[in-house]
């Protein structure tokens, strides 16, 4: 394999993210930090994930983030869609992880219950 090889992949491998995350509607924070990951991160996120799934949810983008500093209040989870203000989910276990998922994501509600009120931090999905 020579470098222009290496390059073209590289290319490739660029536009197809671009592809990918262009047409993602939400985006989906998970804080698997240390102290949420003591408090259940984990089977969040995998309450989170197999709920997308189960639902065939392509336009949702799940990602790990790493501690908020506010371990009280963990594990978070940020939910950012398209033209609107994140929501902040905070002691967020694997049954409020699939709420967040049919009420949030599918039904456009918001789980009132665990949300944490917060100022938008910049670089989130507008």
């Amino acid at each position: 394999m020579t470098l222009d090889d290496l390059r073209r992949l590289r290319e490739q491998a660029a536009k197809e993210m671009t592809l990918r995350t262009e047409h993602q509607q939400f985006r989906v924070k998970v804080s698997m930090g240390t102290s949420g990951l003591a408090k259940g991160a984990r089977e969040v996120m995998d309450a989170m994930v197999a709920e997308i799934q189960a639902r065939g949810l392509e336009t949702v983008e799940v990602v790990i983030t790493g501690s908020s500093g506010v371990e009280a209040l963990e594990p978070f989870v940020t939910v950012e869609e398209k033209g609107k203000k994140a929501v902040l989910y905070g002691t967020v276990d694997a049954a409020t992880a699939k709420r967040i998922v049919v009420e949030h994501i599918v039904g456009g509600g918001k789980v009132t219950s665990h949300i944490v009120a917060r100022q938008q931090l910049p670089g989130e999905v507008q």
